[in-house]
């Protein structure tokens, strides 16, 4: 029930089902990441060791550098 896919840097995730769970990572790369909602809420994403946590449910949520997110924005 989990879909998520990869558009460039961009990490995109969401559930399928009505339910809500923590979902963990790895990010490789530069930081520091934030993670985006689909209404452009940004905020910081706290990474340790390079594995991140984060909530995922029914609205997709974006994680990305923060580098990218700011050219994206511009």
């Amino acid at each position: 029930e989990i879909q998520a896919a990869y558009f460039g840097d961009t990490f995109m995730i969401w559930r399928a089902d009505d339910k809500s769970s923590d979902w963990k990572m790895k990010l490789d790369g530069n930081g520091p990441w934030v993670i985006v909602d689909v209404v452009g809420q940004m905020k910081p994403l706290d990474v340790k060791d390079g594995d991140a946590q984060f909530q995922i449910g029914m609205s997709p949520v974006y994680v990305l550098n923060r580098e990218n997110y700011e050219k994206l924005t511009r």
